[in-house]
């Protein structure tokens, strides 16, 4: 060589994952798509950075000079998943993050950065539920939302007296009766044996009273309808 000519050797960079970022004293090599990549530089040391969406950042120094070097990097993940889980018995929920839309509960999610965010489950039954979580590396943080019903008043009489009482399929008692329900439609039917179940689709409104008057006629049939009527009337009024 020449007096004074600079002396190159090629650094072989094997780095995961790919599409990581390369920068090699502060110059950008732009993104690893490839199983490796080569730069030709100087005799000497040398800083290098490599980064990429959701894993940790690695730094470090190179001493050039000798044979071709081949670093290995695997950068350390930095991100974990959310679950809404099927324990809250909340479906249909939409769930965000970070002020956008993920899906509706029950749901996993895909990789979120570890760190704090906001999450914001909503709805149309319960109150909007604002929360922090935060995520840990390679970590699946499981979340039972604890939301306040929206509920409205139900009252249910029958002629004769002592009919049982179902909303959506689940016993709630006997007539006459007074019970809070979440605010929604909901499927009512009131049966005694010996009479005709009355079925009733009714709209239970928060701040109403969801009045029902159902009068039952004789027979063994259940699944015919009967003759109930339903009233909704304000609280204040």
């Amino acid at each position: 060589l020449e007096t004074g000519q600079i002396q190159r050797h090629f650094v072989t960079f094997k780095i995961e994952p790919r599409g990581a970022l390369l920068k090699i004293d502060g110059e950008a090599y732009g993104k690893v798509d490839k199983q490796e990549i080569s730069a030709s530089l100087s005799e000497g040391e040398h800083s290098y950075c490599i980064s990429a969406d959701m894993y940790h950042e690695e730094k470090g120094t190179i001493v050039v000079g000798g044979p071709d070097i081949v670093k290995e990097v695997k950068l350390k993940p930095a991100h974990g998943w959310l679950q809404v889980s099927e324990k809250c018995n909340l479906k249909g929920a939409s769930l965000y993050i970070d002020d956008r839309f993920v899906g509706l509960t029950p749901i996993k999610t895909g990789r979120l950065a570890s760190g704090d965010h906001k999450i914001r489950i909503e709805h149309k039954q319960y109150r909007p539920l604002d929360q922090k979580i935060t995520i840990s590396d390679l970590q699946t943080l499981d979340c039972v939302p604890v939301m306040e019903p929206i509920s409205g008043r139900v009252d249910v009489s029958s002629q004769p007296e002592g009919a049982e009482i179902f909303v959506d399929n689940q016993y709630i008692g006997k007539t006459p009766m007074q019970f809070d329900h979440l605010v929604g439609t909901h499927e009512v039917y009131i049966q005694k044996e010996g009479f005709q179940r009355d079925v009733r689709w009714v709209e239970i409104k928060e701040n109403d009273i969801t009045r029902i008057v159902a009068t039952l006629s004789d027979g063994t049939d259940l699944s015919t309808k009967g003759s109930a009527n339903c009233y909704i009337i304000s609280k204040s009024g």
